[in-house]
């Protein structure tokens, strides 16, 4: 082989190389976006309007008998409504009302909430369970700005 022919030959070779490097590496970083993380990081959930968001307890998350609930909330009187229902039976299992405080009305105000679930008699393990956070409407009454999250019972070990 010639010296020229030679050149090209090993210009060729570096060439393909890094083409092909350069594609791998395209491959593997579209390949980290879409691969989930090990462990994701919860994010709030919050209400259309943001007037309410829960942060804690997180959607899909397992919860017994006694759970905290927490988050922020611009309401009417500071009023915040909490519900909790069997989601296969949409019977209601618990409700209550808590209050959001904050200096400044147009600021969301911090809310958290011991909640009890007295009656789980009918509750099996794993059973999905709805936490409902809104606010009455103060002209007729309905639920307003209503954040729903699934959870999922686990019995309390005795």
């Amino acid at each position: 082989m010639k010296s020229g022919e030679l050149g090209k030959a090993f210009v060729f070779l570096i060439f393909t190389l890094s083409v092909v490097v350069a594609l791998y590496a395209i491959a593997q970083r579209n390949l980290s976006d879409k691969t989930p993380d090990a462990f994701p990081t919860p994010t709030p959930i919050s209400a259309p309007s943001g007037n309410i968001i829960i942060e804690t307890p997180f959607a899909d998350s397992s919860v017994t008998q006694d759970f905290q609930i927490k988050g922020k909330a611009r309401v009417f009187e500071g009023i915040v409504s909490i519900r909790i229902r069997d989601k296969l039976t949409r019977k209601v299992l618990f409700q209550d009302t808590t209050r959001a405080y904050s200096q400044d009305p147009a600021i969301p105000g911090d809310f958290s909430y011991d909640a009890h679930l007295s009656s789980i008699e009918s509750l099996k393990p794993n059973d999905l369970l709805l936490l409902e956070v809104f606010q009455q409407s103060p002209k007729d009454g309905s639920d307003i700005d209503l954040v729903s999250i699934q959870l999922r019972f686990i019995p309390a070990l005795p």
